[in-house]
């Protein structure tokens, strides 16, 4: 039988974490293929890039990023753009010979073949009802991993368009989850950050209500020892005491919940669709028991007064958050708040660079709390007289960074570390 050629592969993943577990997937199938990943675009067959469509900065991005890589190799397209613009994309760029949408790694075969025979394709997502389940043979990194507990949301957010992309809520089998972290745990996996749309719904739609607690408990009995779970993305509802309770008692869970409150006035809440409750009473009963709270905060949203501003400021100022993460409105076309009267982009701007500010400040006035403190932390790179990593309770690549005046330090690999200074958002630490 002839000997198929090896196909040598750059993977690009622009937008969220469920971006990279998407890729990782892939990755993991073309790997069976005789497809082999390469570390620079230069030395490869193909470059692939998994686009993000959320916001038109990220579709920018995409597009750009699309661009850039023609000039050095052939490109496949999959993700977010792809699945939301369809033949419309196929027709602007030409050059692109393939283009998949989300959970692209079931398209694996055709992908494989296509690109050999040097067809034109594309292939999009039916988003059917129930979650297809992946292999998971490739990941990136070497610490710290993503495990997905769904896809798609059954939400209807005014300026999120994300349900139109990714389809309705589909919810992984516990066992499956299970079964993924043990095997990743035994390739040497130690911190494991549960993601979705919305991890609060988890459940809806196999179980027919909400299963996260009966998920949590799960992930609580496995009893791996120095293993951390981190929940990501939990919609603020009613059920959230019941999660606080469980984490702040979690022998296994890092005392951190990521909480998207996009807002503090029940007038933009109610415009944006979401839940009417008050973020400062959720706040001060998580801060009582003891969990960091991470949360995404929007400015300019159609119909913010100064006094909607102002109260999301003073929010931000008082410190019911310990990491921000502030964003500007981006109408969405196929979204409620798209057609909208609109506020202007300077004020939006405007206001959206203060707050970016405060938060900054804040942020910086509780890490220096941490100074003498003695803490764990992690190692990414480690050169010859400075290493560079994170604190255990930050999420890599999304919270606060670390560097360590000592080189050669092992990767991967806990560390205890006493916090000498705070300079510009990074924590200046030493080796005990």
């Amino acid at each position: 039988m002839k000997n198929i050629k090896t196909i040598k592969y750059f993977p690009i993943t622009l937008g969220c974490v469920k971006n990279q577990i998407d890729m990782e997937y892939m990755c993991g199938e073309l790997n069976t293929k005789k497809w082999v990943m390469v570390y620079n675009p230069e030395s490869a067959d193909v470059i692939i890039i998994n686009t993000c469509s959320f916001i038109n900065d990220a579709k920018e991005e995409s597009l750009n990023m699309i661009l850039e890589m023609l000039e050095i190799r052939p490109v496949i397209v999959t993700g977010c753009l792809s699945q939301k613009y369809g033949e419309k994309l196929q027709s602007l760029i030409p050059e692109v010979s393939i283009f998949t949408g989300t959970e692209s790694a079931q398209f694996a075969d055709r992908i494989d073949i296509s690109f050999r025979k040097k067809d034109r394709i594309i292939l999009l997502n039916r988003n059917n009802k129930e979650y297809k389940e992946q292999k998971r043979q490739f990941v990136f990194g070497g610490f710290h991993t993503y495990i997905k507990l769904s896809e798609g949301c059954d939400r209807t957010c005014s300026y999120c368009i994300i349900p139109k992309i990714r389809g309705p809520y589909r919810s992984r089998s516990i066992s499956s989850i299970i079964n993924e972290i043990e095997l990743l745990y035994k390739k040497g996996f130690r911190e494991f950050n549960l993601v979705s749309e919305d991890s609060s719904l988890y459940g809806i739609d196999n179980y027919k209500k909400k299963k996260l607690p009966k998920l949590v408990e799960a992930i609580e009995k496995i009893g791996f020892n120095n293993a951390y779970f981190r929940l990501l993305y939990y919609y603020p509802d009613r059920e959230i005491y019941d999660i606080a309770d469980f984490i702040s008692e979690s022998k296994s869970f890092i005392k951190y919940i990521d909480i998207p409150f996009q807002h503090v006035s029940s007038k933009i809440l109610r415009s944006m669709k979401r839940d009417i409750i008050d973020p400062r009473e959720i706040c001060n009963y998580i801060k009582r028991k003891g969990l960091i709270i991470r949360s995404s905060l929007m400015t300019g949203f159609p119909g913010e007064m100064l006094s909607d501003y102002i109260d999301l400021k003073h929010f931000i100022k008082d410190g019911y958050i310990d990491k921000i993460g502030i964003f500007i409105f981006s109408p969405e076309e196929g979204t409620g708040a798209f057609k909208m009267k609109q506020i202007s982009k300077r004020t939006a701007l405007r206001r959206y660079e203060t707050l970016k500010n405060i938060s900054e400040n804040i942020m910086e006035i509780k890490m220096k709390e941490k100074i003498g403190e003695t803490v764990k932390a992690i190692v990414n790179i480690s050169e010859k007289d400075t290493s560079y990593g994170r604190l255990i309770e930050d999420m890599q690549d999304t919270d606060m960074e670390l560097i360590i005046s000592s080189g050669n330090l092992p990767l991967f690999t806990e560390l205890n570390i006493k916090i000498k200074n705070v300079e510009s958002m990074t924590y200046i630490g030493e080796v005990l």
